[in-house]
């Protein structure tokens, strides 16, 4: 890879720790953190939050079968015709587990905790958002994730702390 984007925060205090735009910026001055990108699996934080508010519980079985378009539980959460946790599905990042969990809690309301913890681009509430399909900003991403660390409590993200005027 040559290039690609960072963006670290203090979840406490909102301060931004590493920023990161790009590989090399003589060759590109592209910032790809103010980019819209895909975030893939990471999105699927969401669907699980959304079930767990929802009553599901981190033991819960769930499904491993296929589903629609998507197969089987494949990254070693369960057996593809039986069953994983939830925990095990988002450890092991399964698409199935989360899809179901998406569909337990409802779609829509994954898209409605999405926006709450600070994702504000387009989403529909469908399969390929929920396996971040959908393009979104990575400080986005970065703050959603920070409010979760932050245990629910948001801070707002800064990179300047203090101005010194002499």
């Amino acid at each position: 890879l040559t290039q690609g984007a960072l963006i670290t925060l203090n979840t406490e205090s909102g301060d931004i720790l590493a920023y990161v735009g790009g590989g090399d910026y003589s060759r590109s001055s592209f910032d790809r953190v103010q980019a819209l990108r895909q975030p893939g699996s990471a999105f699927k934080l969401f669907p699980f939050l959304a079930a767990l508010r929802g009553g599901v519980k981190p033991e819960d079985p769930i499904s491993c079968a296929p589903l629609a378009y998507v197969a089987g539980c494949s990254h070693g959460a369960g057996s593809p015709g039986g069953s994983a946790t939830v925990s095990d599905g988002l450890a092991l990042s399964e698409n199935v587990v989360a899809l179901r969990l998406a569909e337990r809690a409802g779609l829509g309301e994954v898209v409605k905790l999405a926006r709450r913890l600070g994702i504000s681009t387009p989403m529909e509430a469908d399969y390929n958002t929920m396996l971040g399909g959908r393009e979104t900003y990575l400080y986005e991403m970065a703050r959603a994730y920070a409010v979760v660390a932050n245990g629910g409590r948001s801070v707002p993200m800064h990179g300047v702390s203090r101005i010194y005027d002499l």
